[in-house]
C-alpha cells in the first residue's frame, strides 16, 4: 500500500512540475514572437501570432523631433519589422529600436545610397539599398547585411539592376529577392555569396518572394499592354533555383496585365492577385488552377497589386478600385466587402490580422475591422503604413510625414491592449544604448527564476519520496 501511495504522489508531483514547465515555456515563447519579414512570415500570410489590441492604448511613440535630433529624415519611412525584441525600419537611414520602450539602439547610413525594404534572421538585418530614392533615377541595387545588435556592416551583394519594389525574404540559410532585371536571386545568408540566379522571362520583378515547403514563389511583370511577354507566377526549387512550374495569368485587353503583388501560401494553396483584376488560387505543388475571381467591376485600369492576408479560412485583399474584400479561401466566394475612397490606400495596402481583427489604412485612417463582418472596431486619425505585430504590440508607421510636419508629430507608434497596463508608457523617446542589454538581462532573470523554481521543486520531490521510503521500511 505504501509503495502505491508513493508512486501516486510521485506521479502527481511530476505532472505538476511538467505543467509548470510547459506554462513557463509558453510564456517565454509568447514573449519572443517576431515579425521578421514583410507580411510577417516566409509564407507571407500577414497573420500575426500575437493578438492585435481590441482596445488600443498608446505604449510609446517616436516623433519627428526624435528622428531629426539624430540627423534622420523620417519622410521616407518604410515598413517596420520585428526581430529579437527589436524593431527595424528604414528612412534616410536604417534604424534599430527597442521593441518595449521605443528607444533608439543604432542607426546605419551608406553614402550616396538609399535604404528601402528590410528583413531579418540569423542575427542579421537584410536591407535593400539603391542609388536613388526615385524610380526614374535608379540604376544600382544592393542587398546589405548588418549586425542586428549593433548595425555594423557585415557584407553586401550588388544585383544586376535596382531592387525597386521586391522585399527580401530570409529562409533557412538563404536570402531571396527579385530585381528590375527580371532575375530572382538566392544568396548565402552568412557570406552574401550568390547561391543561384534565375532569369524569369520578365521585364522586372516587383513581387516579393514567398517560401513554402521547400519552394519559392514569385510574380513577374512582362508586357503590360500586350501579350508579347506574358506575366506569370513562378514556383522554383529553393535549393537549386530550378523552375518547378509557372502559371500564365489571363491577358485582359485594356488592363495592366502584371503580377506586382506578393503571393501568400496556406494549406497547400498559393493565393495572389494581378493588375488584370483577377485573384487566383493555385495548387502549390503543380500550379493547377483551383479558382479565379474577377475583383474589378467596370473599366478600372489597375486591379490587385496588394498582398493577400490569410487567416482562419479567409482572404483579405484590397483593390485599386477602393474595395477591401473578405473571401473564402476554399471557393473565392465573397464573405463581405468594404468600399472606401479610391484616393485612400487601396492599391498596395498590406493588412495584418490575428483572425479576429484585420487592420489596414482606409480613407487616410488606420483602421481595425471585425474580421467576421468588416465592421470598424477602432480607428486612429493618421495615415498608417503596413503594420507589424508581435509580443502583444502593434507597430504602425505614420505615412503623413512631410516637409513642415510638426516636431511633435509621431513617426512610429506602438499600441497594446488597454488591459496590458504593465507595459512601459514612453512618450518622449531617447537614445539608450543599454536598452537591448536590459531586455536581455530581463530574459536572463526570468530564465534563472524558472530554473531555480524547478530545482527547488525537484529537491522537494526527492525529500518527500525519501521520507516515504524511510517510513515504509
Amino acid at each position: 500500500m505504501g509503495n502505491k501511495r508513493t508512486k501516486r504522489l510521485s506521479f502527481l508531483i511530476f505532472f505538476l512540475a511538467c505543467s509548470v514547465l510547459f506554462i513557463f515555456a509558453g510564456l517565454v515563447r509568447a514573449g519572443q514572437s517576431d515579425w521578421p519579414v514583410f507580411q510577417g512570415n516566409s509564407a507571407r500570410t500577414g497573420n500575426a501570432d500575437s493578438d492585435i489590441p481590441q482596445k488600443p492604448k498608446l505604449v510609446w511613440q517616436v516623433t519627428v523631433k526624435n528622428f531629426k535630433e539624430r540627423g534622420i529624415d523620417p519622410r521616407e519611412i518604410n515598413r517596420p519589422i520585428i526581430y529579437n525584441n527589436k524593431i527595424f525600419i528604414s528612412a534616410s537611414e536604417v534604424v534599430g529600436f527597442d521593441l518595449n520602450t521605443g528607444s533608439f539602439l543604432w542607426q546605419h547610413k551608406e553614402k550616396n545610397l538609399y535604404p528601402s525594404n528590410i528583413a531579418a534572421g540569423d542575427e542579421k538585418v537584410l536591407v535593400i539599398f539603391n542609388n536613388s530614392s526615385l524610380l526614374k533615377n535608379m540604376n544600382q541595387g544592393f542587398v546589405y547585411a548588418l549586425d542586428e545588435k549593433t548595425g555594423d556592416f557585415l557584407w553586401k551583394y550588388q544585383t544586376q539592376k535596382p531592387i525597386s519594389h521586391s522585399t527580401p525574404l530570409f529562409e533557412g540559410d538563404k536570402i531571396f529577392v527579385g530585381d528590375d532585371s527580371g532575375n530572382l536571386y538566392a544568396l548565402n545568408s552568412r557570406t552574401g555569396e550568390l547561391v543561384w540566379k534565375k532569369f524569369l522571362d520578365a521585364e522586372v520583378i516587383h513581387s516579393s518572394p514567398a517560401f513554402y515547403n521547400g519552394m519559392v514563389f514569385v510574380g513577374t511583370e512582362g508586357s503590360s499592354r500586350s501579350n508579347v511577354l506574358p506575366s506569370h507566377l513562378f514556383a522554383l526549387d529553393a535549393e537549386t533555383g530550378n523552375i518547378v512550374w509557372k502559371f500564365q495569368i489571363d491577358f485582359i485587353s485594356g488592363k495592366l496585365n502584371l503580377v506586382h503583388g506578393t503571393p501568400a501560401i496556406s494549406d497547400d494553396v498559393v493565393y495572389f492577385g494581378s493588375e488584370n483584376g483577377y485573384f487566383y488560387a493555385l495548387a502549390y505543388d503543380s500550379g493547377k488552377l483551383i479558382w479565379e475571381k474577377n475583383m474589378v467591376v467596370g473599366d478600372k485600369f489597375m486591379g490587385v497589386s496588394a498582398p493577400a492576408t490569410l487567416s482562419k479560412g479567409k482572404i483579405f485583399v484590397t483593390t485599386w478600385g477602393g474595395n477591401l474584400f473578405s473571401l473564402e479561401q476554399k471557393t473565392g466566394e465573397i464573405v463581405w466587402q468594404k468600399t472606401f475612397d479610391e484616393s485612400g490606400q487601396g492599391g498596395d495596402a498590406g493588412a495584418v490580422t490575428d483572425g479576429s481583427l484585420v487592420c489596414i489604412t482606409i480613407e487616410q485612417k488606420f483602421s481595425c475591422l471585425d474580421a467576421e463582418n468588416g465592421k470598424t472596431v477602432w480607428q486612429k486619425e493618421f495615415y498608417g503604413g503596413t503594420p507589424a505585430a508581435a509580443s502583444g504590440l502593434l507597430i504602425i508607421p505614420n505615412m503623413e510625414i512631410a516637409d513642415g510636419s510638426s516636431s511633435n508629430m509621431p513617426v512610429l507608434l506602438a499600441f497594446s491592449d488597454a488591459k496590458n497596463i504593465g507595459l512601459p508608457q514612453t512618450l518622449q523617446v531617447g537614445y539608450n544604448k543599454n536598452s537591448a542589454q536590459e531586455t536581455n538581462w530581463l530574459f536572463f532573470v526570468i530564465i534563472t527564476i524558472g530554473v531555480c523554481f524547478l530545482a527547488c521543486l525537484g529537491l522537494l520531490i526527492y525529500k518527500i519520496i525519501k521520507n516515504r521510503i524511510v517510513k515504509i521500511k
